[in-house]
Order: C-alpha cells, then sequence, then structure tokens
C-alpha cells in the first residue's frame, strides 16, 4: 500500500477511524476507556490482588496480579495481559478486565504495564530498545511466578501496542535457562498489533517514541523471527495466534500477515507449535478485547478452551499444597530507583477481598 503522506499514516495507525458503531472517533476511545476502567474497578473489588511488583528500572515498569483468594492451590495457570495505548492513560490499572474471565474460572490474572504512552509528553521521549530489554525482565518474573506457584501453564495475550511488545517480549535473547521456562507457555495471543515500526517514524507515534533506525530494525518483531523461533526450542504444544478485527484499519491486516508469513516456517519446524492468522468477524480493535468482560463471547471461550484444562483435578480424598501469593509473589518484585526527578514511591502491596464463597469448608481457589 503506497503510504504517501504523515497525515495519512497517522490516520491508518489510529484504531478509532476504523470501526462498526454508530459513534465518532472520539466517543470509540472513551467507550473503551469506560468500559475497560469500570470492569477493572470492579475486579478490584471482587478479587484478592497484589499491585506493583516491580520487574524494570522506573515507576512504570511494574506488574499487578488477580487471583480468587490470597492463597491457591499449586497448579493454577497463568494468563498475561500486556495493554495498549489509543491516545488514552490506560495503564494496568485500567487493564484487569478480563479478571472475571480469568480468575473466576481458577485461572490468576497478571497485568503488565509498561512505559509506552500517547500522554508522554514530548521532552521525554520513551527509548524503545529500553521498553524491550526492560520486559525481558518482566518475562522472568512471570516465570519465577509460575515456577514458585507450580503453575501448569502460561498464556499470554497483549492488545496493539501490547501486542507488539509481547512479540519483543518473546523475541528478546535469553539464556538456555530461561529458554527451557518456554515450554510453560502454552497459548499465544496477539491482538491488532504493530509488527514493524518503520512506518512509524511518519506519525504522530513518533512524538513521544523518537524512533532511530536502530530501533526500528531491532524493535521491529517482524524482523526477530529467528530469536523468537530459538526461545520456544524447547516447546511442546503451543497456540501462537497472530490476530486482527474485521473493522481495522488496513494497515493493521497487512502487519499481522506479515508477521505471520515470517515466523511461520520458523516456527512449523516444531511439529507441536500451532501458527494461526485469525480474524475475528463483526469486531473492531476495540471490541475484540472489551469482549474478554463477557464469559459467553468466542474469543473468551477460545482462551477458556485452552485454560480450564490446565487447572489441577480436585479429588476430596487427597490434600493439595496450598501457597500464598504474598509470600511467593512480593520478594520478586525489584527496588525503586529514580526515573528522572521523580522517585518510585508506591508501596508495594495487596489489596482486595479475602474471603470468598468456599473458605469455610477449606476450599481455596
Amino acid at each position: 500500500m503506497e503510504r504517501k503522506n504523515s497525515q495519512a499514516l497517522d490516520y491508518l495507525y489510529s484504531p478509532c477511524y476504523y470501526h462498526n458503531q454508530i459513534l465518532t472517533p472520539e466517543r470509540v476511545l472513551d467507550k473503551h476507556y469506560a468500559v475497560v476502567k469500570e470492569a477493572t474497578g470492579k475486579a478490584r473489588q471482587n478479587y484478592f490482588w497484589i499491585e506493583n511488583i516491580r520487574y524494570g528500572s522506573t515507576w512504570e515498569d511494574t506488574l499487578d496480579v488477580y487471583s480468587y483468594h490470597d492463597n491457591v492451590i499449586a497448579g493454577r495457570p497463568i494468563f498475561v495481559y500486556l495493554h495498549g495505548v489509543y491516545g488514552l492513560d490506560l495503564n494496568k490499572d485500567s487493564s484487569a478486565f478480563a479478571a472475571n474471565t480469568i480468575c473466576e474460572n481458577g485461572g490468576i490474572l497478571i497485568v503488565v504495564s509498561h512505559r509506552i504512552s500517547s500522554n508522554r509528553p514530548a521532552d521525554r521521549p520513551v527509548s524503545m530498545q529500553n521498553v524491550c530489554a526492560e520486559l525481558g525482565s518482566a518475562m522472568e518474573i512471570i516465570f519465577a511466578v509460575a515456577t514458585r506457584l507450580k503453575s501448569s501453564g502460561i498464556l499470554l495475550c497483549g492488545h496493539s501496542w501490547g501486542a507488539h511488545l509481547l512479540s519483543m517480549m518473546l523475541s528478546l535473547p535469553y539464556s538456555d535457562a530461561t529458554q527451557q521456562n518456554f515450554s510453560m507457555i502454552k497459548a499465544v495471543w496477539l491482538v491488532g498489533g504493530c509488527y514493524n515500526l518503520k512506518p512509524l517514524a511518519k506519525t504522530y507515534h513518533h512524538n513521544y517514541l523518537q524512533l532511530t533506525n536502530d530501533d526500528m530494525t531491532t524493535c521491529s518483531p517482524v524482523n526477530c523471527a529467528k530469536q523468537l523461533a530459538k526461545n520456544f526450542k524447547y516447546s511442546g504444544e503451543t497456540l501462537f495466534n497472530i490476530c486482527v478485527a474485521e473493522y481495522d484499519s488496513p494497515v493493521f491486516e497487512e502487519e499481522a500477515e506479515e508477521y505471520f508469513l515470517s515466523i511461520k516456517k520458523r516456527l512449523d519446524r516444531n511439529k507441536n507449535f500451532a501458527v494461526e492468522l485469525t480474524q475475528f468477524l463483526g469486531r473492531d480493535h476495540f471490541e475484540v478485547i472489551e469482549n474478554l468482560t463477557e464469559i459467553s463471547d468466542g474469543f473468551t471461550q477460545e482462551i477458556l478452551a485452552v485454560m480450564i484444562p490446565l487447572l489441577p483435578v480436585l479429588d476430596e480424598d487427597e490434600k493439595y499444597p496450598v501457597i500464598s501469593l504474598e509470600k511467593e509473589i512480593l520478594p520478586l518484585s525489584l527496588t525503586g530507583a529514580e526515573h528522572g526527578d521523580r522517585q518510585y514511591k508506591k508501596e508495594i502491596s495487596s489489596k482486595g477481598k479475602k474471603n470468598h464463597v468456599g473458605e469455610s469448608k477449606g476450599a481455596l481457589w
């Protein structure tokens, strides 16, 4: 597709202009933020959660963990979510909307924040290479959480910018020991992502990314297929699904197909690896993710179809190890560090309800 000028590119890389809703682009964004923020608020009322586990060098590099209970039976699957941007103030504090789906069905939800924000001041641009490097530390902490909880498997999902960052997180160079941990990954969903950064240098995204030629080469997932395949060399049966909405910008469709073709041949060498390209019919860029709040949604059901078979089978005659989330997860957080003239001051803490139905019978999630 010929891209003639920056205004046309801005339009193509602004998903709010491509939708099937009877709303203005601004209202599409407002609706999306309202949906995910409200659902996250409910998650924080209804589930146990631990906030601000520090994985990187700045106050923005944190993740939260959600569960039905503060104590869990060993073997619970983990669902990891990386949020998008969209010109909104999206972060982990508005991105736990899948908790009703994941926690209510016995899983653990991890929501990862990152530094990319379209609201970032032009005089404080983010370094894409630094963001990707820090996410490597997030991956290590996720593996550590899974190991400490004796998890039966990890499922990962990224949306829009979160899809790009997740694909890079899976494509960084890791030690052989960490690559062995990739066998815990059972499924990956990349939804509406950007996998080639070069065109973004001529868009409004450049205002807060300040992309260099090196950034565009090393941080474009389409260029990292070899390392991605290497990281998954010990993996068994794994689903890797690149997704796009029917009512999405044509550039997202192009990039999804380009990325799919770049990795399929390499990952297909592992006969247990399924690489798929999926289009969500009747949905736009935002609805795909918003609908993860609905248990009956098709995408939700696809995730649960992978997650539920990973749940431990409980027998009343057997005793199962019970693990404290606070005891196992809080020590993984890195210590704070200065970010410019700003100190990381938010205390690591755990919040949420600690008494749930079934507790009187000794049933622990």
